[in-house]
């Protein structure tokens, strides 16, 4: 209770004081053997000196709704770097954001992407918004979401499939156009790889073939 009563008596005054940081990670393309396209992460740099990576704050963050508003402002921060260092070619390549899925529930949340790409003179076909597999319950939240998001001009991913609802029906069905399986899914074993590893990577391509959609 302590550590998240520390988070959330900073988490404000944090985005004030532009203490969270963008991180970029490089996507390869192992058979051209270049980095085609980035996945944006954040970082938390204290006034205390510490550096947080998301996995100490973002949870709490989710349970008390304060996700949707750190997430709108790394998206912003993204697209002023972006048009900052629009003269540099790295600049333009597709970069994978994360959204929490309580953005679905929100039905102002593509517009105000489409703003605040606009704001910035940003292209929204420079992005991949990369939400997290929900309910099947809630799987029409997320097709419209989807459909709205493609609509605009940005590429959606499918990401964490496998971590917890994962729903053969919704690959026949989506309009994503990327999906992003979670690691444990693939069933990796300490000291080498299980069946069920082998058998799920074998789907993995299975998949990219059936459902014309590049699987990570």
């Amino acid at each position: 209770m302590e550590f998240k009563a520390k988070v959330e008596s900073s988490m404000q005054q944090a985005i004030e004081d532009n203490e969270f940081k963008i991180y970029f990670k490089p996507i390869m393309n192992i058979v051209r053997s270049r980095i085609e396209a980035v996945e944006a992460s954040i970082r938390w740099f204290r006034k205390d000196g510490e550096i947080w990576s998301p996995g100490r704050f973002l949870s709490i963050m989710e349970e008390n709704g304060f996700v949707t508003v750190l997430e709108r402002h790394a998206f912003e921060r993204l697209c002023w770097m972006k048009d900052k260092y629009k003269d540099m070619e790295c600049s333009h390549m597709p970069t994978g954001v994360n959204m929490s899925r309580k953005h679905l529930y929100r039905r102002s949340f593509v517009k105000e992407l489409v703003d605040i790409t606009e704001k910035y003179g940003v292209s929204p076909s420079e992005f991949v918004i990369e939400i997290a597999e929900i309910h099947a319950g809630d799987k029409e939240i997320l097709q419209r979401t989807i459909l709205e998001l493609k609509k605009a001009g940005f590429g959606v991913a499918i990401d964490n499939f496998g971590a917890g609802y994962s729903s053969l029906a919704l690959l026949a069905t989506t309009e994503a156009d990327m999906l992003k399986l979670d690691e444990n899914f693939l069933g990796t074993v300490q000291g080498g790889k299980s069946s069920r590893n082998s058998f799920w990577q074998e789907q993995a391509v299975n998949w990219q073939r059936v459902y014309t959609m590049p699987v990570l």
